[in-house]
């Protein structure tokens, strides 16, 4: 019996091993019995099943949806046209209902305030449970389980432009459209907004001239592709409602990703501070006022840029947050009508005509099928043109 043990003992100690450590037993005689297989099965199973949850849990946040309902009364483009408040891109859906325009929310918030607006204009909203993560118009990263959905009414709205030049947007009291069964959810702030989740259903047209904003299906005559959009892989991105989008873009020489967020109010392209040295030009300070508060920056009004096949001189300002250390906000950049278009990766530009140039942007003619190389010699020419000029 003894010599079967001892046997059956060091059988054990030669043939088990998890990995390359033995599993040891002590048995109440003081036997040491090495039960490796069974360990080993064990672990397996507990690995295999963690997996498989994490697996499915992931699955199941990344099913979650919005805009799925979405409908409209007349598919026709446009859509809607509807006035923009340049300062912060609100835009007026009828008069006294206003939502941010905000392609760095997840999600589209909308206050009790304008809940009860919709309700007395014969809109009501439903009420139901449902999970619903994402970043708000404040950056912050919410779970909601509260959603709202109701239907909004497009007013009409006439351009006209006064002696002065300034244009100005009358409402005529006319519904021309309906989008229906637009999902929300509560907003924290003091305004509702419009997020990448339901912007992104669209092809986004903002036109400069009348400071307006139009959505279609799909993509209208007159526009040249000038970049693409990506879209963001990041696992924890893709458990949010909203997709995240960025432009590369190559500033001052170096290429970076910049997420494309039209939160932004009074800069046009955000670098971190850190990146300040890129510039060799005095910079000028600056405080840049967001939703998460106000903060220090420095400013350069005449970096250069290239985006995809176009480059020019733009406004660029370095200063540090707690949001995306790159970013961009195209409707404040150009002094042209441009076409944001997510589902199709693709920035979009109306060939340049006779709107007023503004000194912190000077498009160029196409330069589509040219090396890098040939583009930063240019830029090289236009910088020693620019400072011959400043020398005058």
């Amino acid at each position: 019996m003894y010599l079967f043990r001892d046997r059956f003992s060091i059988h054990l100690k030669q043939n088990c091993h998890i990995g390359h450590n033995m599993v040891k037993i002590v048995a109440k005689s003081g036997t040491s019995i090495y039960f490796c297989n069974i360990m080993r099965r064990k672990l397996l199973l507990t690995l295999t099943i963690t997996v498989a949850v994490i697996a499915i849990l992931f699955g199941s946040i990344c099913s979650l949806s919005s805009q799925t309902s979405l409908a409209i009364d007349n598919p026709d483009d446009p859509i809607c046209t509807i006035p923009v408040s340049v300062s912060q891109l609100m835009v007026e859906i009828v008069p006294g209902l206003k939502f941010k325009i905000d392609t760095g929310s997840d999600v589209s918030t909308i206050t009790a305030a304008d809940l009860a607006l919709l309700d007395s204009l014969g809109y009501k909203a439903s009420e139901s449970f449902y999970i619903s993560p994402g970043r708000d118009g404040r950056g912050d990263t919410r779970v909601e389980t509260q959603r709202y959905t109701v239907s909004i009414p497009i007013g009409e709205y006439s351009f006209t432009t006064d002696s002065l030049g300034t244009m100005t947007a009358l409402p005529t009291g006319r519904i021309v459209n309906i989008i229906r069964n637009i999902d929300f959810v509560p907003s924290h702030t003091e305004m509702s907004v419009l997020g990448i989740d339901f912007l992104e259903q669209f092809k986004m047209e903002f036109n400069y001239n009348d400071k307006s904003l139009s959505l279609y299906r799909q993509l209208p005559e007159g526009y040249q592709k000038i970049t693409d959009i990506t879209t963001s892989s990041s696992p924890i991105d893709k458990i949010m409602l909203g997709n995240r989008y960025y432009l590369t873009i190559k500033a001052e020489r170096k290429r970076n990703n910049y997420f494309i967020d039209t939160g932004i109010r009074n800069a046009r392209i955000k670098l971190p501070a850190r990146e300040s040295s890129r510039s060799h030009r005095n910079l000028a300070d600056t405080v840049i006022i967001s939703a998460r508060g106000q903060f220090p920056g420095k400013i350069d009004n005449n970096a250069w840029l290239i985006f995809g096949d176009r480059a020019g001189s733009y406004q660029v300002c370095y200063y540090d947050n707690d949001e995306e250390e790159y970013a961009i906000n195209p409707l404040n950049l150009f002094d042209q009508d441009i076409i944001l278009d997510f589902k199709g990766n693709a920035l979009l530009l109306r060939p340049y005509s006779d709107y007023g140039h503004n000194r912190h942007s000077v498009s160029l003619s196409s330069i589509k099928g040219v090396s890098p190389q040939l583009v930063d010699g240019l830029i090289k020419e236009m910088e020693a043109g620019r400072r011959d000029a400043d020398n005058n």
